[in-house]
């Protein structure tokens, strides 16, 4: 049995014929840019999410740009986040002229600590960036009453957390704007790189709907410096048509992930995230299945022996460690962290004995039976 970490053919394969009517429609119609297809994918995910206002982009990246250009974030201004995270997080902040500044993660969800933010804070802060990372969103409550108490924005980098919930809210509901990302391999991903942005705040929508499209208004005028950051119409097609898989395909990671935990959790050795129903209040989408363990090198090594590929996330480097970057961060639990982690597979198209498989076999490096 051989197990890859992520199918990225298949992503294709599985509706082959519905994508070539969709490509044929799309370009039959010379319909690239800026189309009904990509405001019908608009209005679909605000309706999904319950949110207002929705902003197609080119890639999360960008979003978060825009993100924080739409929230008026000027260069010195300081912006707590996860050193956690991907580094275009980090790039995000930096290329608007504004400075990084790390928050340290908690051991229960491996997600920031609100804690954290809250020693952070100096009178040059501007902003929380949260990243909800591998589909859990954070302590939201927690961070919202912080950035009330000392006046700060919220810009949520949920680019893998579509579909996620903390209580009755998703991915978008509790920061000033949010972003997602459709990158191939995300819960809802398209066919190359995609973004949105997500808020409630008619005068960010205004602004952001300009400086996506170099800066032009709903008439066509020009009011603001702007840049190219649109969603091609294509890819905005495909992800409508994806859409509608997404709830299954949430369900099947969810189960996924209850079987890892149910199988996994009495191995000391392995510090599990948290299951499917371990709190009531998160609705986890389980973008990744991230775990700590000790011996790591070992434990990967032994899983490939095993034909299950896995992989250690953003090359096992936490933001602040990348060294030619020159970043500095106080980050404990981060550090121990990134010494251990390491993501099983986890996917749509995962069967349930290949996961009992990896599940097997990891009971046999640590011999149990």
């Amino acid at each position: 049995m051989k197990i890859n970490f992520f199918e990225y053919q298949k992503l294709y394969l599985e509706h082959k014929k519905d994508y070539l009517k969709i490509f044929n429609d799309v370009c039959s119609r010379g319909a690239f840019i800026l189309q009904k297809d990509l405001e019908n994918f608009e209005k679909s995910i605000s309706k999904y999410l319950n949110i207002k206002y929705v902003i197609g982009t080119n890639d999360g990246t960008n979003a978060l740009i825009l993100g924080l250009m739409a929230n008026d974030i000027s260069p010195g201004d300081e912006i707590i986040l996860p050193s956690h995270t991907y580094i275009a997080t980090a790039a995000a902040i930096k290329l608007v002229g504004a400075k990084p500044v790390f928050a340290d993660i908690n051991f229960k969800d491996n997600l920031i600590s609100p804690e954290s933010i809250r020693k952070k804070i100096t009178s040059k802060t501007k902003a929380i960036m949260p990243v909800h990372v591998n589909g859990r969103i954070c302590d939201m409550v927690s961070i919202k009453k912080i950035a009330k108490n000392y006046n700060l924005k919220i810009i949520e980098d949920g680019a893998q957390s579509i579909g996620a919930r903390l209580g009755k809210y998703s991915t978008g509901h509790y920061g000033d704007c949010a972003t997602i990302s459709f990158y191939p391999a995300k819960v809802l991903g398209c066919f190359g790189d995609g973004g949105t942005i997500l808020t409630n705040n008619e005068k960010i929508y205004s602004k952001l709907f300009r400086l996506r499209d170099h800066g032009r208004n709903k008439k066509g005028d020009i009011s603001l410096w702007g840049t190219n950051a649109r969603l091609d119409n294509l890819q905005a097609a495909f992800l409508n048509y994806k859409l509608k898989f997404l709830d299954n395909d949430i369900k099947k990671r969810r189960r996924i992930a209850y079987i890892y935990n149910n199988e996994l959790s009495s191995i000391k050795n392995l510090n599990l995230i948290p299951g499917p129903n371990s709190n009531g209040i998160n609705f986890d989408v389980y973008q990744n299945y991230e775990i700590a363990v000790d011996n790591r090198d070992k434990f990967k090594k032994y899983l490939l022996a095993n034909n299950i590929r896995t992989l250690v996330q953003w090359n096992g480097k936490a933001v602040h460690q990348i060294k030619p970057l020159k970043l500095k961060a106080v980050v404990p639990n981060t550090e121990l962290f990134f010494k251990r982690c390491i993501m099983l597979p986890i996917h749509t198209f995962l069967k349930e004995k290949e996961v009992m498989y990896i599940c097997q076999k990891i009971k046999n490096f640590y011999k149990i039976k």
